[in-house]
C-alpha cells in the first residue's frame, strides 16, 4: 500500500532512527512526573517509563516497535485508561524526537485517506457515534469489553474510536491521605538542593547521606525543584574512574564490601562487583564478614561530652540519619503514619529505628502505644541528639 502511494513520512528512515530500543530516544522525565502528580497518579515509576517509551516509540513508526503480531497485554488498559493530558504529553515529545534529528517536513503521525482503504476489511469504528455518548460511558469501573457492548462495537473499533478522538477512561483517584506534606527543610531547600547537586556536583546519594533521607526521597525533591536530573553514567564511565589498585586494596586488603565500596562510587552494587571480576580481584570466602562500619564521632569537636549510650552510637556509620529520623517520629499516631508524611518508606524507617535501639542497646520508643512516645531512656537520648544536631548544623549550617 504503501509502496503505490506518495506518503508524508520517511518510514524507512524512522525505522532506522526509532526502531532500535538501545538507540538513544528523548523523553522528559521531570515534565511527565509532574503530570502525574497534578493527577493524583503514582505512574511514574521505571516500569512506567518503560511503558511510556514503549508507546512513544509507537507513535514514531506507525506500528508496535516490536516483531511479532501481539503487542503486549499492558498496552490494552494504556490504551484504554491513559489520560488525554499524557496522551498530548505522547504527541509533544514525539515532535520534540523528530526535531532532535532534523525531521521538521513531517507530522508525527498520518493516517492513510479512506479511500485506499475500500477493498480492506478494517474495523473501522462508525463516525456517527456522539463523542459525549462514548465520554459518559467510559468511568472508573467500566471495561473496554462492556463500554463497546454498549456501543454496539468490537472492542478494537472502540480502541480506534477513542485512539481518533483522543479519550481515554476516567481513572479512580489516587487516596493521597490526610497527612500534610512539610516543607523542604535543610539539604533538600530548593537553592541549596541546586547548589550541591549542579554547582557542586553530588550525587544523590551523597545528598541523602547529608540531609539524612533516601536517595528516592532527593529525586522527589529534585523533581518538585523543577532541576533536571543528569543522565546516568555512560558505559565504561565508571571503569575509567576507578583504580585497580585502589579497588583491590579497598575490597581484598581491607575486607570492606561490595555495598560499602558502591557507596562510597555512587554506584549500583552490581558495577563494582563487575569492577571485581573484570580486574580478577578475587572474592570474599563464604562467611566473611566485613570489619565494623565505624567512623569518628561526629559529635566530637563540638566540645560537648557525650553520654555512655551516645558515644557508642555515634561512631557508627549513618548513625546522624538514624537519630534525626528517630527526633521526628514522636507525636505521629504511628509509625506508618510518620512514613507517610515524611516521604520515607516504612521499611527504610522500621529499618533505621532497629539499628539505632539495637546500637543503643535499649528500647528508645514505647511500640505498644500510640502515639509514638520514647520511653524514659529514649526520652534523655532524644534529647542530647536535639542539643548535639543543632550545635552540629550550627557549626556546619545547611
Amino acid at each position: 500500500m504503501l509502496d503505490t502511494h506518495e506518503v508524508p513520512i520517511d518510514y524507512a528512515r524512522r525505522r532506522a532512527l526509532f526502531a532500535d530500543e538501545t538507540s538513544p530516544l528523548l523523553l522528559d522525565e521531570n515534565a511527565h512526573w509532574r503530570i502525574c502528580k497534578s493527577l493524583g497518579t503514582r505512574q511514574f515509576q521505571q516500569v512506567h517509563l518503560y511503558r511510556l517509551r514503549w508507546q512513544l516509540r509507537r507513535l514514531l513508526l506507525g506500528a508496535d516497535p516490536q516483531l511479532g503480531n501481539h503487542a503486549p497485554a499492558w498496552t490494552h488498559r494504556f490504551a484504554y485508561r491513559t489520560h488525554p493530558e499524557i496522551l498530548a504529553f505522547l504527541d509533544e515529545q514525539a515532535h520534540r524526537n523528530l526535531a532532535a534529528h532534523h525531521i521538521t517536513d513531517e507530522p508525527a503521525t498520518w493516517e492513510p485517506p479512506a479511500h485506499w482503504l475500500d477493498n480492506i476489511a478494517l474495523p473501522q469504528p462508525p463516525v456517527g457515534t456522539p463523542t459525549e455518548r462514548v465520554r459518559a460511558l467510559l468511568t472508573p469501573n467500566s471495561t473496554a469489553r462492556d463500554v463497546a457492548q454498549t456501543l454496539g462495537l468490537t472492542v478494537h473499533q472502540l480502541r480506534l474510536l477513542m485512539e481518533n478522538r483522543r479519550l481515554s477512561a476516567q481513572t479512580r483517584p489516587h487516596n493521597k491521605g490526610n497527612y500534610p506534606r512539610p516543607p523542604r527543610q535543610g539539604y533538600l531547600v530548593p537553592d541549596q538542593l541546586r547548589d550541591l547537586y549542579q554547582r557542586q556536583g553530588l550525587q544523590q546519594l551523597q545528598i541523602a547521606e547529608l540531609a539524612g533521607c533516601t536517595t528516592s526521597i532527593v529525586r522527589t525533591a529534585l523533581k518538585q525543584a523543577n532541576i533536571p536530573l543528569r543522565p546516568r553514567r555512560a558505559p565504561g564511565e565508571l571503569k575509567r574512574s576507578v583504580d585497580p589498585t585502589w579497588l583491590r586494596t579497598e575490597y581484598h586488603d581491607k575486607g570492606r564490601t561490595v555495598a560499602d565500596i558502591a557507596r562510597e562510587l555512587a554506584a549500583p552494587d552490581t558495577n563494582v562487583s563487575q569492577l571485581l571480576d573484570a580486574w580478577g580481584i578475587p572474592r570474599h570466602a563464604a562467611g566473611h564478614s566485613a570489619p565494623p562500619a565505624w567512623q569518628p564521632s561526629p559529635f566530637a569537636d563540638l566540645g560537648v561530652p557525650l553520654s555512655p549510650d551516645m558515644e557508642r552510637i555515634s561512631t557508627r556509620v549513618g548513625a546522624l540519619e538514624e537519630l534525626r529520623t528517630a527526633l521526628l517520629l514522636p507525636g505521629y499516631r504511628t509509625r506508618r503514619a510518620a512514613a507517610l508524611t515524611l516521604g520515607i518508606p516504612r521499611t527504610s524507617l522500621n529499618g533505621r529505628l532497629k539499628k539505632l535501639e539495637t546500637a543503643a542497646g535499649f528500647a528508645i520508643f514505647n511500640h505498644r502505644k500510640r502515639p509514638v512516645a520514647p520511653t524514659a531512656r529514649g526520652q534523655a537520648l532524644l534529647d542530647e541528639a536535639q542539643l548535639l544536631l543543632q550545635r552540629l548544623d550550627h557549626e556546619r549550617p545547611v
